[in-house]
C-alpha cells in the first residue's frame, strides 16, 4: 500500500482520479473540478481521519500524553494513505467547516452534514456558516448549497465521497457529538478509523488501477494490536501515577 505525503500530490491525484469517475486535476496543482449533476465545482483533497498521535498541541492527539509506546507501523501506514484521503469542495470551504466542527473529527463532520439533510427542522447553517470567512461572498456558499442539495441524503454523499455503507454512516452520526476526552474514548475513535478504512478498501478494490494504492497481505491492520496499544499507554499511565 502506498505512502501518500500529502492530501495533494500526484500520488493523491492519481488516487483522486480512479475513484472518482468525474473528477479533472492536473498535476502539481492543489485543487481540480468534479463534475457533478451537469455542474462543475473546485475541490481539494483532504485528510479524513487527521490523526497526529501524540501531537501536544493537537487536541485529541494529546490525549495519549508525552510519554506512550511506539506508533503501530501499520497504524501509521493507514493514516498516510489514499484510503484516507478525498475530496471535498473548495468553493465554500467545506473542508474549513470540517476542521472547525470538532477539531477535524471525521465523525463529527458527518454528524454535522447529517443534520445539513435534517427534514424537519432547517439547520443548514451549522455546515454552510462554519467554514465561511467575513469576506466570502455569498455566492460561495450558495454554490456550497448546490453542491451539497444535489445529494439526496447525508448517505448519498458518504456513498459518492467516500464509498461507505448506510450502516457505517449512521455509526459515526451516533459517535460525532459524544466528546473525546480520555484515552478509551480516542481508542474507539480510532477504531471506527479502522473500520472506515476497511470499507473503502472493500469498495475500491472493484476499481481498476488501484492496486498499489489498496492493502495486501502484508497491510493488514488488527483491531487487537491498536487495542493492546491503548492498554500499555494506560498502563503507563498507570506506573507513572503510582510514582508520584
Amino acid at each position: 500500500m502506498k505512502n501518500i505525503d500529502n492530501d495533494h500530490d500526484n500520488d493523491a491525484i492519481a488516487f483522486y482520479k480512479a475513484i472518482y469517475m468525474d473528477l479533472k486535476w492536473a498535476k502539481a496543482r492543489k485543487s481540480g473540478i468534479y463534475r457533478r449533476k451537469n455542474k462543475e465545482y473546485a475541490v481539494s483533497g483532504d485528510v479524513c481521519f487527521n490523526l497526529r498521535l501524540g501531537k501536544q498541541t493537537n487536541c485529541i492527539d494529546s490525549i495519549i500524553g508525552k510519554d506512550y509506546p511506539d506508533i503501530p507501523d501499520i497504524l501509521n501506514r493507514y493514516i498516510q494513505s489514499g484510503l484516507n484521503m478525498s475530496i471535498l469542495p473548495k468553493t465554500g470551504a467545506l473542508n474549513n467547516a470540517k476542521k472547525g466542527l470538532g477539531f477535524d473529527r471525521m465523525d463529527t463532520f458527518i454528524w454535522a452534514l447529517s443534520l445539513y439533510y435534517y427534514k424537519d427542522r432547517d439547520m443548514k447553517a451549522l455546515i454552510l456558516n462554519n467554514g465561511a470567512t467575513l469576506n466570502m461572498g455569498i455566492m460561495n456558499r450558495l454554490t456550497l448549497k448546490d453542491f451539497l442539495d444535489s445529494y439526496n441524503s447525508v448517505y448519498d454523499l458518504c456513498r459518492d465521497l467516500y464509498g461507505i455503507s448506510r450502516k457505517l454512516v449512521r455509526r459515526m452520526i451516533e459517535s460525532g457529538p459524544k466528546a473525546v476526552t480520555n484515552i478509551d474514548d480516542l481508542k474507539d475513535y480510532v477504531l471506527l478509523a479502522i473500520d472506515f478504512w476497511r470499507e473503502r478498501a472493500k469498495t475500491y478494490r472493484k476499481l481498476d488501477g488501484l492496486n498499489e494504492y489498496l492493502p495486501d497481505k502484508s497491510d493488514i491492520i488488527h483491531k487487537k494490536t491498536i487495542t493492546g496499544w491503548f492498554e500499555k499507554i494506560k498502563k503507563i499511565r498507570s506506573k507513572s501515577a503510582r510514582v508520584r
